[in-house]
């Protein structure tokens, strides 16, 4: 069995910056059940959540073509 490390997040923020595509998926994938998690608990939505989670891909915008970090603002308070 082979055991594959993890790149540090500082390297795939390099790698980001100089356009390998394949770095942004990699750190996407890391994080992007935690995003998705966090927005549930700020929104109370699993819609508003799998919205403000797909933002950073490009995929489905919310409504109004609101930022993530908008849509958060206008569902927590």
């Amino acid at each position: 069995m082979t055991h594959q490390l993890r790149p540090p997040d500082e390297a795939l923020w390099s790698s980001i910056a100089a356009g390998e595509e394949m770095a942004f998926g990699s750190l996407f994938d890391r994080y992007s059940r935690a995003v998705y998690n966090h927005a549930f608990r700020l929104t109370g939505s699993w819609s508003a959540a799998e919205d403000i989670a797909q933002a950073p891909t490009g995929g489905a915008r919310p409504a109004g073509g609101r930022t993530a970090t908008g849509y958060l603002d206008r569902y927590s308070g």
